[in-house]
C-alpha cells in the first residue's frame, strides 16, 4: 500500500475515532488524525458533518467527492464512487 502519510498516522488508519481519542487525547497526533478522519468519508453529524455540509454547499457536489478521495487516496484507501446524480 502506498501513501503519503507518516508511518505514526498509518498505523492510527484501521483505528476508530474513539480509540484515537481515548489513547491520545490532545495531541498533536489526535488532531492529525481528526483532520484525515473527517474526510476520509462522508459525514453526517456532529463537526465533521457540519463542516462537510458548509464545504458541500459552497463547493458543490464535485469538490467534495474529489476532497473525500483525495483523503482516501493519500491514506491508500479505496476511492469512492460519485454518485450519478453529481456527474
Amino acid at each position: 500500500m502506498s501513501t503519503k502519510l507518516r508511518p505514526e498516522l498509518q498505523r492510527l488508519m484501521g483505528c476508530s475515532y474513539n480509540e484515537v481519542e481515548r489513547h491520545h487525547r490532545g495531541s498533536r497526533l489526535c488532531n492529525q488524525f481528526f483532520h484525515i478522519w473527517m474526510w476520509a468519508a462522508p459525514r453526517m453529524g456532529g463537526v465533521a458533518g457540519e463542516r462537510q455540509d458548509h464545504f458541500y454547499t459552497k463547493f458543490g457536489p464535485k469538490a467534495y467527492y474529489a476532497r473525500i478521495n483525495k483523503v482516501r487516496a493519500a491514506c491508500g484507501f479505496k476511492l469512492l464512487s460519485i454518485p450519478l446524480s453529481v456527474g
